[in-house]
Parts: structure tokens; C-alpha cells; sequence
């Protein structure tokens, strides 16, 4: 397993007024894969150094695990700015058989548990 890069063009017209004519914005977004697994610490680190931003993926049902702490400390020293994605919700309901309370509360959590971890980097 190791890294992966795709590239994507993304070109975009905005108006900063309604009466005024659009001014085309083209953005070039590269995405570096990194293995989230604790073996490839490096891979993620190296990754980490040539990117701006980070996605960060949680598993719905797992949750906020040591790795998950190590790649946000990561993303912390590397300066970038992270957005949490939280994958695999389907599993609240298919596997816990969780109600949409149950779920909402679960989740609401699961935000305190990464907001936690990034608010212990400031001390």
C-alpha cells in the first residue's frame, strides 16, 4: 500500500455584482491518498508536506482512534487546515440498528471527541 496523487482542474464564473460581467476563477486541486494505517506514519508525513488542507476521515462506528490523533497532530505541525469527513454513517443504522436520535447524539459525540483532540494541541 503507499501513497496515490490525482490532479483536478476546477474552473469557476463569479459576478461580485449582479450588473457587473463573471470573472472566471480556475483552481488546480491535487489530492495525495496517504494509508491512514499506523505503518505508513511516514507516508502520511510526507504527504502532509506538500498539501494545504487535509481531509480527514472517521469511521461513523469506530470513531476517533490513535491514528486518527497522530494524522490530526500531523495535519497541527504541517500548518494545514483540516476538514473532518465522516464516513460510513450507513453503519449506525444498518449494523446498530441506531434511531435517528440515537444516531444524531452519536455523531454530535463523535464532533466533541475531534474538536477535543485539536483543542489539546493548544496547551
Amino acid at each position: 500500500m503507499e501513497s496515490s496523487a490525482i490532479s483536478l482542474y476546477f474552473s469557476m464564473s463569479r459576478r461580485a455584482a449582479a450588473d457587473e460581467d463573471p470573472i472566471q476563477k480556475e483552481y488546480l486541486i491535487n489530492l495525495i491518498d496517504s494509508p491512514g494505517h499506523i505503518d505508513f506514519s511516514s507516508e502520511v508525513s510526507t504527504a502532509s508536506r506538500l498539501c494545504d488542507g487535509a481531509l480527514v476521515l472517521v469511521d461513523a462506528v469506530e470513531g476517533v482512534c490513535s491514528q486518527t490523533v497522530t494524522v490530526l497532530r500531523q495535519t497541527w505541525v504541517e500548518h494545514l487546515k483540516p476538514l473532518l469527513v465522516i464516513n460510513k454513517i450507513d453503519r449506525l443504522i444498518t449494523e446498530l440498528k441506531m434511531s435517528a436520535a440515537e444516531a444524531y447524539t452519536h455523531l454530535s459525540k463523535l464532533l466533541e471527541q475531534v474538536n477535543a483532540v485539536i483543542g489539546s494541541f493548544f496547551q
